[in-house]
């Protein structure tokens, strides 16, 4: 993940995405590439895992894909050619989207590779790792106000954006919130942050209602 605040995105050597079964703690590979791939995410039928691919890391920026590939057989898919950084994805709850950070803005894309939308809107500067409301009716992502870019930020709101009305509110200030993640009933938000004093990684809720 790139760290808010450095000048481009970090991005491991190498690295695959791995299946762990939880009962027997057995592992599979399922992908196998010199680059890394990295940020996987799984379908809500739980049949494919979106992914980024970075294509070159000897350069900046790195040539991203978002990638699916098949949980059971390893079936991969180019789903976007990213023309800059792409990161994060994320399924829809009904599978038919996946929301994304790409030029400092969430955009969404089908399934099938079409119909690519920006939808962050004007009122932040930039914006960065989508999580979509259990109902598929609202994201919530990390914004900023203040800065041109998610690189060049030094701190961070939590935005919360109505698909359907393309409302942006933001509804937490000046905590840098990270990977926004909604509970099942849309009530709430989880989220990590820096604590102070010790500014150590921590996880926090906010409600919402």
């Amino acid at each position: 993940n790139p760290p808010i605040g450095s000048s481009r995105p970090s991005l491991p050597a190498d690295g695959e995405i791995y299946l762990l079964d939880l009962v027997t703690g057995e592992s599979r590979q399922l992908t196998d590439n010199k680059s890394p791939d990295l940020q996987p995410d799984w379908s809500p039928d739980g049949l494919e895992i979106m992914f980024v691919r970075s294509r070159e890391v000897t350069e900046y920026p790195s040539r991203l894909q978002l990638m699916v590939v098949d949980a059971e057989g390893g079936r991969e898919e180019v789903l976007f050619d990213c023309p800059g950084p792409c990161l994060h994805p994320k399924w829809s709850p009904d599978g038919e989207l996946v929301a994304f950070a790409m030029e400092d803005r969430i955009w969404t894309i089908r399934r099938d590779g079409s119909d690519l939308r920006q939808v962050s809107g004007e009122k932040v500067t930039a914006a960065t790792y989508p999580g979509w409301s259990p109902d598929g009716r609202r994201l919530a992502y990390w914004a900023t106000l203040d800065a041109t870019s998610v690189a060049k930020a030094l701190r961070g709101d939590l935005a919360v954006l109505d698909l359907s009305t393309g409302e942006e509110t933001i509804v937490l200030s000046g905590v840098s919130p990270l990977d926004p993640d909604w509970s099942p009933l849309g009530s709430s938000l989880l989220y990590s942050a820096q604590s102070a004093p010790q500014k150590q990684w921590t996880l926090f809720t906010l409600d919402l209602e």
